[in-house]
């Protein structure tokens, strides 16, 4: 006969049951958003919940285009309950750029968080714009 037997976490080797959840920002897609000042620029109407429990890792991945070669843009999750940022990609273009600063302390458990696109260093350039083609959110939770 068979003896049952209840596997549990301990038993499995790190990571052993791996997900990664894809958030895609439904209204990520922007044009036209100002680059010649620094601050905040664009802060997504859309906002998700993330349980702690068993995250592993959260990345953001952006792409967007500057007008001018002189700006710095900062895509963010933002953690409206610490008021943080839980990781971010910046540069002045950027084609699929993927996070890796992933920062535990600066997520609320359970807390609502959203993308925002934040200028960190002005175009010198008048006008000078940037656009941005799509963001996601991937969450990668492990069981072990």
């Amino acid at each position: 006969m068979f003896e049952k037997r209840l596997i549990k976490s301990e038993d499995l080797a790190a990571n052993t049951i791996l997900f990664k959840i894809p958030v895609l920002i439904p209204d990520s897609h922007q044009t036209g958003l100002p680059a010649d000042s620094t601050g905040l620029k664009w802060a997504s109407k859309f906002a998700f919940r993330i349980l702690k429990q068993n995250v592993k890792d959260v990345v953001i991945r952006a792409s967007w285009y500057s007008s001018e070669s002189d700006s710095v843009i900062e895509i963010q999750l933002y953690d409206m309950g610490t008021g943080n940022v839980v990781c971010s990609v910046s540069g002045n273009s950027g084609t699929s750029k993927e996070s890796d600063n992933y920062n535990e302390a600066n997520l609320t458990d359970n807390g609502l968080v959203y993308v925002r696109a934040v200028v960190t260093t002005a175009s010198a350039t008048a006008g000078a714009t940037f656009d941005i083609d799509d963001v996601e959110v991937e969450i990668k939770v492990a069981v072990s």
